[in-house]
């Protein structure tokens, strides 16, 4: 569930977790909570602690280099 930011009277910061269905009944009954926008997080780019990509996932980009000699699609994962 999506988290949202909200500003209270004394200027403070406070997060909400709800359904996007819910934000707008939530809005309304609190009236004295700003809601400010904010940029989501992302999940990181790496597959593992080691930052290594599994050697399974490699296997079939192999594979598929294979099947696709010409292709550089691949080129920089395996």
């Amino acid at each position: 569930m999506p988290v949202y930011n909200f500003i209270n009277k004394l200027g403070e910061l406070e997060q909400h977790t709800l359904s996007y269905n819910d934000l707008e009944e939530f809005k309304t009954n609190n009236p004295d909570l700003q809601y400010t926008l904010s940029t989501p997080s992302f999940i990181g780019g790496v597959s593992n602690d080691s930052g290594r990509l599994p050697e399974g996932f490699k296997d079939r980009m192999r594979l598929l280099k294979q099947k696709n000699p010409l292709s550089k699609a691949v080129d920089h994962l395996i």
